[in-house]
């Protein structure tokens, strides 16, 4: 039997740790197989209080006040404090089904490349337009991929070892830039979605969303996939076409609109994408909200990545 570090950053999660927590300790794996860390980051509501009152629903359950430090030092802070064979991140506002860690088990054993499994987001009951457009109905499947979101990545400790720990520098992204690093390193990584979780905290506001975007994408420049990101690409593309119409609009109209039509191509290909990618039945609602959303995620994503090559310039990496 693997032991299992089941490792969790909590800052301010008062409202989805006690969900979170009730969900691991459902895990259909042997208990005396699991640890579970919390790494609290400075919270100042009860969420301290809250992970040491379920002490006695775990094996072992260590909470460390760790204040300082960027979302990589808090990763670390918990690898620092584990002892298993393999560490499993999830974030404090995800719920895991019971069979999380058993599947990704199964994936380990059926592959000795394997450095890590991960699984997609869904969205809770009674979701807002914009998580149920964000989060779609993707079905059942199991791939490769270039990269894993640490709200459900479970990997082993020998690929860390090897590939190294999160990058405590940056702001967001760090799952990003470890994912490209262990591929380099020879591993494989794979998606399953018996590992899939549900997302308590996603945006359910258009500011919201827009600004948890800014976030994850203020380190691009550093953080994206070392191969082809369309994603990297796409935004690029987004930011400048927008930017070009501004400025040519008080000179050349025609440009101005065609510009900006330009710009509309992008969401609109990446929703019919995203949407063929998906379990979900025909809708042209659908369709309107999985656009609008794409197009929020762009200008995000462009915000951000202005503010990545900003930093970039000024020397801040």
């Amino acid at each position: 039997m693997k032991k299992i570090s089941i490792i969790i950053p909590v800052y301010n999660e008062e409202s989805y740790l006690p969900l979170c927590l009730d969900s691991l300790s459902n895990l259909d794996y042997p208990k005396d197989g699991i640890e579970v860390i919390i790494i609290d980051n400075g919270s100042t509501d009860s969420s301290l209080s809250i992970a040491k009152s379920y002490r006695s629903k775990f094996n072992k359950l260590l909470v460390d006040h760790f204040p300082d430090g960027k979302i990589g030092a808090v990763r670390n802070r918990g690898i620092s404090l584990s002892n298993g064979d393999i560490y499993a991140f999830v974030d404090a506002d995800c719920v895991v089904p019971p069979s999380w860690l058993n599947v990704a088990i199964e994936c380990f054993n059926n592959s000795e490349q394997l450095a890590a499994v991960g699984g997609d987001f869904l969205y809770k009951d009674n979701p807002s337009w914009l998580e149920r457009a964000w989060a779609l109905n993707k079905g059942q499947y199991s791939r490769k991929v270039h990269a894993l979101a640490t709200g459900s990545f479970i990997v082993n400790r020998f690929a860390i070892e090897n590939a190294g720990i999160f990058n405590e520098a940056i702001e967001a992204g760090e799952d990003t830039e470890l994912s490209a690093r262990l591929i380099r390193s020879g591993y494989i990584l794979e998606l399953n979605t018996g590992c899939n979780v549900i997302h308590l905290g996603y945006p359910n506001t258009v500011g919201s969303f827009i600004k948890r975007q800014i976030w994850q994408t203020k380190d691009y420049i550093i953080t994206r996939n070392g191969r082809f990101d369309r994603t990297f690409v796409l935004t690029f593309l987004f930011l400048i076409s927008n930017l070009a119409a501004l400025t040519l609009m008080p000179f050349y109209l025609s440009c101005t609109v065609l510009l900006l039509f330009l710009s509309l191509i992008i969401p609109s290909f990446s929703s019919m994408y995203r949407f063929s990618q998906s379990a979900e039945t025909f809708n042209p609602i659908i369709l309107v909200k999985i656009f609008g959303v794409q197009y929020l995620y762009y200008v995000g994503r462009s915000i951000g990545l202005c503010i990545s090559f900003f930093k970039l310039l000024s020397g801040k990496y």
